[in-house]
């Protein structure tokens, strides 16, 4: 009990002994690591359907495109997240 006094005493005299967090994510409860890349609006529309369990079909009406670019567009992003294709 004497230490955590003689702690805030030593915090209140010398201000870099109150310890800060390891990075700005940390301060907003977020984790680290790399952001993702600016999507564009389909592409966030592909995330978020999917996301909330949507079919493909739902997605394209939203979309307004067809089923068949939905499929195309996830397939890439897919491939892009594992890294396929790259050398």
């Amino acid at each position: 009990m004497a230490w955590e006094k003689l702690t805030e005493i030593d915090k209140q005299k010398n201000p870099a002994m109150i310890k800060k967090p390891d990075s700005r994510g940390a301060m907003n409860g977020l984790k680290g690591g790399r952001p993702r890349a600016d999507d564009d609006p389909v592409q966030t529309m592909i995330r978020r359907g999917m996301r909330l369990g949507m079919t493909i079909k739902q997605i394209s009406e939203l979309a307004g495109v067809s089923e068949r670019t939905i499929g195309r567009r996830l397939r890439s992003m897919v491939l892009d997240y594992r890294g396929a294709g790259r050398k």
